[in-house]
């Protein structure tokens, strides 16, 4: 029987790390799997999906979401000012093919999260919601618009 080098050792190791660590992360949410990736990415389309961005109290949520077809008027800080509020994200698909991925969004108070969208979930021309709570906040510029949300596409993937 053949013995192996320490080269093909150290090699085999590598790839197997290397496979671990994807398939670990692809469990836990935080990847998807390279090979849907690889095939499926697609970048360029988040010019396609028209995205708005809310910090609401409670109660405007739950007008929101009765009413999915309406605009919401972001509110200022003194309607804010001491009332749990919410971070709301809308994505719309302006384009013809059906969207999925992960993206993160992020204030300049608060770290970045981590969000995943199903590929069942991209609906065309109907508003997708997702709503995360932030707490009470405190506010001291009462006439200024609150804290903007930034929204940025870790992957994208597309299929027609």
């Amino acid at each position: 029987m053949k013995k192996f080098s320490l080269c093909q050792i150290a090699l085999i190791s590598i790839i197997g790390l290397a496979a671990f660590f994807e398939i670990k992360d692809t469990m836990n949410g935080k990847k998807i799997f390279f090979l849907e990736k690889w095939i499926f990415s697609n970048r360029g389309y988040a010019k396609q999906i028209e995205i708005k961005t809310y910090i609401l109290t409670d109660e405007q949520v739950v007008w929101l979401l009765n009413h999915p077809d309406e605009e919401v008027e972001q509110p200022l800080q003194k309607d804010l000012h001491r009332k749990n509020v919410n971070a709301v994200i809308r994505m719309k698909n302006r384009g013809k093919e059906q969207f999925w991925g992960l993206f993160t969004w992020e204030t300049p108070n608060l770290r970045s999260h981590l969000v995943g969208i199903d590929n069942n979930a991209s609906y065309k021309d109907k508003f997708m919601n997702f709503v995360f709570p932030m707490g009470r906040r405190i506010y001291v510029d009462y006439d200024e618009s609150p804290e903007e949300i930034t929204v940025a596409w870790v992957t994208l993937c597309t299929k027609k």
